[in-house]
């Protein structure tokens, strides 16, 4: 069974319909695509794993984050996880919320 059941929750296909402008934008860090990223689950009001929080509460959430430095270490309710540990705590939650 492939890794991914759908096309569209390929990451290797995420960019398939994008304008070439932005791709190439996007290439050359012309476009902050982490920080469009961290915009958009603002937008939509979700926490790490996908969670909805509430927007004021979300940005609250994502501006701990310091994008820039690449630090995505933050203090969380069951205590200090770098970003790779909570991606994975969220891939777990979304394949686990799709069974």
């Amino acid at each position: 069974m492939p890794k991914y059941k759908h096309d569209d929750l390929n990451p290797n296909f995420m960019f398939q319909t994008i304008d070439t402008g932005l791709l190439l934008d996007a290439m050359f860090e012309i476009i902050d695509l982490k920080g469009n990223a961290k915009q958009e689950l603002i937008n939509r009001g979700l926490d790490y794993s996908g969670e909805y929080i509430g927007f004021k509460r979300a940005k609250e959430y994502w501006d701990s984050f310091d994008l820039k430095a690449n630090d995505f270490t933050m203090t969380h309710e069951k205590g200090v996880k770098s970003m790779e540990q909570l991606l994975r705590d969220a891939l777990k939650t979304i394949e686990e919320n799709k069974k």
